[in-house]
């Protein structure tokens, strides 16, 4: 299995073997945790929940109490409704947890989270969370209770003239895809936490480049020193050194003289695919390959984008085993603690996200002292799915230097520098 470094291939890509060591297991990382205040700890019949006017209650699990609620879908893509009224809840500066666990979630096509000032929902704000079977993009897995962080960044005003200090009305809202297969939507607590961290008081935005695209290296890497940012890439390593891609001389220069984090994305073009459901022997190769690729060319990163973005359970085990972040791009801000790194969300930009759009999402971090990761694919003379304009791009990069959000690597975020 070894190549000849001299080789068009092995030269091209810079390595001398592939797949014949074991790459070193990812380091222990710093994860931090914020303090929360429980909303709803599901103790005790006073701590009542309703759905659709019945009450909710499952004595056979739990997290924060002595129970959950349960409550399965009907199967025909009807929207089923968890409420809880006669809250006093000031959400300024704070975001929301939710501790989930789903049973059958690729039959979940709709979750999302309600705060309103009245029974009415006349004024409210909505959060919009990926489900397994409708992305493959969710931090909730089958049979797991997970906390859900939802920051504040990431609620929108849903009807009327929401008033955030003064909600007094939660609802949670699950619906299946139809044709008789439901899912089961659990609910262990809820709870508020506070947004922002000491480092970040106008919040954080991260910027990383896939797929090696020569872009990168000639729009991208000039424009982000111009403010002193830095970025992280994301390539297809058999990608480099081909027509409009980088090399890896290119991506030394990026680590070395402008501070850029070189990460992987996968190893061949072959595999630029959804890792979910695939050969996990396959797959922990691909990412033994990749970090077998950065240790020979002193690339010293411990981050990975998943492939299109999808992950599972198996595929974020996987990188576990070898990174300590990982990244998808379900368009979504987060909370800067980043309590999970290895599903941590990203925006990317594209033909479905706008400069406009884009300004918008920078401006509700720097409010909510939020994260938001942006990523970019090639930097082109028009927009399509992936790529966005010089011109956008410029103007997107001077936004956020004007913005006052700090800038950092997603593993600067996770060490708080």
């Amino acid at each position: 299995n070894f190549e000849d470094p001299a080789s068009p291939e092995g030269a091209a890509l810079g390595r001398t073997f592939v797949g014949a060591a074991l790459a070193p297991l990812a380091p222990n990382s710093h994860r931090s945790w914020p303090r929360t205040s429980v909303v709803s700890g599901l103790a005790g019949s006073s701590d009542s929940w309703f759905v659709s006017g019945g009450e909710a209650n499952d004595m056979t699990d739990k997290v924060l109490g002595d129970r959950c609620l349960s409550l399965t879908t009907d199967g025909a893509a009807g929207f089923a409704r968890y409420f809880k009224k006669a809250l006093s809840l000031n959400m300024t500066g704070k975001g929301l947890v939710i501790w989930v666990k789903l049973l059958n979630g690729a039959n979940l096509q709709y979750l999302s989270v309600d705060l309103a000032n009245e029974t009415g929902m006349t004024n409210r704000v909505r959060a919009g969370i990926p489900t397994p079977g409708n992305s493959g993009k969710s931090p909730l897995f089958d049979g797991q209770w997970v906390p859900l962080f939802i920051p504040a960044a990431q609620f929108a005003p849903a009807a009327g003239s929401p008033n955030i200090a003064t909600l007094t009305y939660i609802q949670i809202i699950p619906a299946d895809f139809g044709g008789g297969n439901t899912a089961t939507v659990k609910i262990g607590g809820v709870a508020t936490y506070t947004e922002g961290i000491a480092q970040y008081p106008n919040g954080v935005i991260s910027f990383s480049f896939d797929d090696s695209y020569a872009s990168t290296y000639t729009i991208g890497v000039p424009k982000l020193a111009q403010y002193g940012f830095t970025a992280t890439a994301y390539p297809i390593i058999d990608r480099l050194g081909m027509a409009g891609r980088m090399t890896v001389a290119q991506l030394r220069e990026m680590q070395n003289t402008y501070g850029w984090e070189i990460g992987t994305h996968c190893y061949t073009q072959a595999q630029h695919a959804s890792m979910v459901g695939g050969d996990p022997v396959a797959l922990n190769q691909m990412l033994v390959d990749c970090r077998t690729w950065q240790a020979q060319n002193g690339l010293a990163s411990s981050s990975f984008a998943y492939p299109f973005g999808p992950f599972d359970a198996q595929a974020v085990e996987l990188a576990r085993r070898h990174f300590v972040y990982a990244r998808t791009n379900d368009g979504a801000p987060y909370s800067p603690y980043l309590p999970f790194p290895l599903t941590a969300p990203a925006l990317a930009l594209g033909s479905s996200t706008s400069l406009v759009a884009a300004k918008a999402a920078v401006d509700r971090a720097v409010a909510a002292k939020a994260g938001l990761h942006i990523v970019v694919h090639d930097i082109t003379d028009t927009v399509s799915v992936n790529n966005w304009t010089a011109a956008d791009f410029n103007a997107l990069v001077d936004y956020v230097a004007a913005s006052g959000a700090a800038v950092r690597l997603p593993v600067d975020v996770m060490r708080g520098l």
